[in-house]
């Protein structure tokens, strides 16, 4: 028999803690890492932290099922993330871009190839303008040497879309200078857009592939399953 186990009760109980905190990352279940990549022949090779804390990379905390968002009256299912960045370069802000410098997006990979113009990125959230300050108690909660951050949740109902190269493996979720996305200036949160400029040196890139609201039986109908 295939497992298909939500723990409704589960999520709900994790939804209203996190409805309740203005930090929620403790309650995020799943992690991974974003960093520099060097071009190569086959895959990218991450270029890792050094000692000296001048290369940039950043930590992603989230859930991977929808849990309840609830605003007034209404509840709905969404993605729960935590994103903090580390020895990011701060941008300041121009007459062109002002929403904020980075950006936190899932890219649509349009497949193999040169690199397309305007490829399709779901913006999950935007970064203020100044440099992110750690509060007073931020060593006890692993904020410490973190000058980014970017956290929230979004009504999307899963990814990657199955238009996407990786569907259904995972998706790449990338922090891009928000310059680099159409509209710079009037980004928002939660919302699809396109990107339409291209600099490899500013992107920090996923270390693994990520999916939200996906179920064991969606990945066994694409011949990915256990038997």
């Amino acid at each position: 028999m295939k497992n298909k186990v939500i723990l409704l009760t589960a999520m709900f109980l994790i939804g209203s803690f996190l409805t309740a905190q203005s930090s929620f990352s403790e309650f995020l279940e799943q992690e991974t890492y974003l960093f520099k990549k060097q071009e190569a022949d086959g895959p990218w090779n991450i270029i890792l932290p050094n000692t000296a804390g001048e290369i940039p990379y950043a930590k992603l905390e989230y859930l991977n099922y929808p849990a309840p968002v609830t605003e007034g009256e209404n509840t709905t299912e969404g993605f729960y993330f935590d994103l903090k960045g580390y020895n990011i370069p701060v941008f300041e802000d121009t007459e062109e871009f002002l929403s904020g410098p980075y950006a936190l997006i899932y890219y649509v990979d349009p497949g193999p190839g040169p690199w397309q113009n305007s490829p399709a990125v779901y913006v999950f959230g935007i970064s203020g303008s100044e440099e992110w300050k750690s509060p007073a108690m931020g060593r006890a909660k692993g904020h410490d040497g973190v000058n980014l951050k970017i956290d929230g949740v979004c009504e999307i109902e899963s990814f990657p879309r199955d238009d996407d190269e990786n569907y259904p493996n995972g998706a790449k979720v990338w922090l891009v200078p928000a310059d680099l996305i159409k509209n710079g200036a009037e980004l928002e949160a939660c919302s699809w857009a396109t990107m339409t400029g291209w600099r490899q040196s500013d992107i920090l890139f996923e270390s693994s592939l990520i999916t939200f609201g996906f179920i064991a039986e969606d990945l066994e109908d694409n011949g990915n399953g256990d038997d």
